[in-house]
């Protein structure tokens, strides 16, 4: 958080941190409403980062809710420097920023604090909480991909909960205000199969600035009928590896596929869980890995513009239904034919 982003986010953030209340950046805004299924979202609560007073309510309940349950232990997060590259959002239910090579790449400000937000608990400490190791590793097993060497990326990571559109959306607000300008949703909305496209339809439009990435979801499902909008600025991945495809979700409404073969796991005494299951996940972080490749190119690129370079490096390929097709290359060969 260099510059103008540190100085404000540690303006706005500060006092909510010293109250146990959430930034009050997510809850300024105009009050728009969009309607879905018969219910009104008021996305305005997280979208334009302005608040009126008359959300003064909205943050009492917000803090009420908070204090109703005793946020989990969680621990520090480790000192440390900003790594640079491109600022990739991570949006859900947060990692294990303990590990070594996750924290080494976390975004951080000029004073070593993170850029990013718990906004289930209200504190600075996204962690992937849990009840074991091994649940904390199937949380995170997203996160590999975006970890490689080779990719110049930095790590900016909300803890949300990714199955509350509200929760969702003010994260989103705070994100748009970050430099992260690439965002990976690596959960999923409903109990239905696929991502929730209406909520992404909104998203879309309130967030032109921003590339959003969402796995497709791994129930072997078509998404043809699912939504006929078009997303500008959003990438639905599936899973394109051998033995994958027939459980990742495909459709009209996929816009590419590419590796989910991640091969990672743990296992302790009594458990042993694996990548299994998430696959498009994976594809999701790799074109995820892939943006901050593209947009370390040309930094100019954004929202739908880096959404059409992206697209534009797929291949038609018939065993997976998807709108562009598949990307084989998601590394830094990705420009080699």
């Amino acid at each position: 958080m260099r510059g103008a982003w540190g100085a404000h986010a540690r303006r706005v953030i500060a006092p909510y941190c010293m109250r146990g209340l959430p930034p009050r950046l997510t809850l300024r805004g105009r009050q728009r409403s969009a309607k879905f299924g018969g219910s009104a979202l008021q996305l305005g609560v997280g979208l334009k980062p302005r608040v009126r007073r008359s959300s003064a309510a909205a943050l009492v309940m917000f803090a009420m809710a908070a204090a109703a349950g005793e946020p989990a232990k969680k621990p520090p997060v480790p000192p440390g420097v900003d790594p640079g590259g491109v600022a990739v959002a991570i949006v859900g239910l947060g990692v294990d920023y303990t590990k070594l090579e996750i924290a080494k790449r976390l975004a951080r400000d000029g004073e070593g604090e993170i850029i990013g937000w718990d906004f289930v608990d209200g504190d600075r400490r996204p962690y992937a909480v849990g009840a074991s190791e091994a649940e904390r590793a199937v949380l995170q097993r997203f996160v590999p991909p975006l970890l490689e060497p080779q990719v110049p990326s930095r790590l900016a990571v909300f803890r949300a909960n990714s199955r509350d559109r509200v929760s969702v959306a003010q994260t989103l607000s705070f994100v748009s205000k970050s430099p992260a300008r690439i965002v990976l949703l690596p959960g999923g909305f409903p109990e239905s199969p696929g991502p929730d496209f209406e909520f992404l339809a909104a998203v879309s439009k309130q967030f032109p600035e921003l590339l959003v990435i969402v796995p497709a979801g791994d129930q072997g499902a078509e998404l043809d009928a699912a939504w006929r909008e078009t997303l500008a600025n959003v990438v639905v991945v599936s899973a394109s590896a051998s033995g994958y495809a027939a459980t990742t979700n495909r459709g009209k409404m996929v816009d590419v596929a590419a590796a989910g073969d991640l091969k990672w796991g743990y296992c302790d005494q009594s458990s042993c869980v694996t990548a299994g299951g998430a696959y498009s996940q994976i594809a999701a972080a790799r074109v995820a890995a892939l943006a901050a490749r593209v947009s370390a190119e040309n930094a100019a690129l954004g929202g739908a513009s880096l959404k059409d370079a992206i697209v534009a490096l797929a291949k038609p390929d018939a065993t997976v239904k998807t709108r562009y097709g598949v990307i084989e290359k998601t590394g830094p060969d990705f420009r080699t034919k």
